[in-house]
């Protein structure tokens, strides 16, 4: 953000009471996590001994001394418990990638946690001892989320004005931007890449795609096909996200948001309460929403993301507010936005797939570099950091930086 001059235009969303208070519903009721020492030295539902009893016992696990993957469920259960697994993991897994934690890569998905055990041979000493990157190298942003201890940020105008402004400071570095440009072919041919859109063939020396790999793997011909199978082991979730607002009601509850872990009969992965986190003066009386559900069960409870309707995913948010926030008035605004194929699935094994992917275009030589979120993290700071270091990296290598 720094880098393009758009510092000034970062929202930072400080940690506080509000933020800092995440629940879980289950067994029919809302849950507020442990957010500090003393609230971890009691018991708090749905867990059946306290968090410091469960931590503690922690230490003393054995470690696990090969280097092997295995599920984010399964690393849990071995190193705390199965109530952690069931109740904690579970909603983790939901709440950042949409995703099932028995299946999902500890190893992919929560690299720093997996080598805490490997280096210090418990989660907690891990947690205790590691040291964190070096300030110095940090920007004048970054420092000021580290001192004003930032657990999120926006983009005045809200996040969609994020690409606008990346685009405005690309143009004052003289690139050139095609909109309403679509890609839909690419191939490659001495030493030359043809991309061929809606519009025109571009003739390039290179390519660097920051697509989904499974919209990439859509764009290569028969000749890539080693490629495209490479790139298609590669699974997708789909989310349906609701934005609610309602007027004249309030969330009873002062916090970020709740989950719902996987063992709860609930067909919503969790919700986030904007306008508690976020309150605008004008919306006082406002309550604004956002419901997320689908991922990776969304055909086993909504169908086919081409064809579902729309309005069951909505009643479906409306009936959930209804019944666990209490509001009995129906929303004033309503948008349902099906997000398909939007968040990678790191599966178990998911960095072999990766290291096969990357063997394989160092050894064919392709003018291509692929980035972004299929693999090295979901999120959109993930995003901006991999996409930046991967081209760099691709520019020295290339004796162009």
């Amino acid at each position: 953000m720094s880098d393009i001059g758009i510092g000034s235009k970062i929202i930072g969303i400080p940690r506080n009471k509000i933020t800092s208070t995440r629940y879980i519903y289950a067994n029919g009721k809302m849950n507020e996590l442990p957010s500090s020492i003393s609230s971890m030295l009691f018991r708090q539902d749905p867990f059946s001994r306290s968090i410091i009893s469960i931590i503690a016992k922690e230490l003393f696990v054995e470690k696990n001394v090969t280097d092997e993957d295995e599920s984010i469920y399964s690393f849990f259960c071995r190193r705390f418990n199965k109530e952690i697994a069931d109740y904690l993991a579970t909603s983790l897994c939901r709440g950042i990638f949409g995703g099932d934690a028995n299946v999902l890569s500890m190893k992919s998905c929560f690299r720093q946690v997996f080598e805490f055990e490997k280096k210090y041979g418990s989660v907690t000493r891990g947690m205790f001892f590691s040291k964190s990157g070096n300030a110095e190298s940090l920007s004048d942003l970054a420092l000021k989320a580290k001192r004003e201890k930032w657990t999120s940020w926006t983009v005045q105008n809200g996040m969609q004005a994020l690409p606008k402004y990346w685009a405005d400071s690309l143009r004052l570095n003289g690139v050139q931007i095609l909109l309403d440009t679509k890609c839909e072919k690419l191939s490659f041919s001495n030493e030359k890449v043809f991309c061929t859109t809606n519009s025109c063939v571009l003739e390039a020396d290179a390519v660097i795609s920051s697509l989904p790999v499974c919209s990439l793997k859509s764009l290569l011909t028969e000749a890539n096909s080693t490629l495209s199978a490479l790139l298609g082991s590669i699974n997708f979730a789909t989310m349906a996200v609701v934005n609610l607002e309602y007027v004249n009601e309030k969330v009873p509850f002062n916090g970020f948001g709740f989950l719902v872990p996987s063992n709860q009969p609930l067909n919503i992965l969790g919700m986030t309460f904007d306008s508690v986190v976020l309150p605008h003066p004008t919306q006082h009386n406002s309550a604004i929403l956002t419901v997320m559900s689908g991922g990776a069960w969304f055909e086993e409870i909504f169908g086919n993301p081409n064809s579902c309707d729309e309005n069951m995913i909505i009643e479906s948010s409306v009936k959930n507010v209804r019944d666990i926030l209490g509001f009995r008035s129906m929303p004033r605004r309503v948008l349902c936005k099906i997000q398909k194929n939007c968040i990678p699935q790191y599966y178990i094994g998911h960095d072999e797939r990766v290291e096969q992917i990357k063997n394989f275009l160092k050894a064919s030589d392709l003018p291509l570099l692929i980035t972004g979120t299929s693999w090295g993290g979901v999120g959109i700071n993930d995003a901006i950091i991999n996409s930046k270091n991967d081209t760099l990296r691709w520019l020295a290598s290339n004796h162009m930086y």
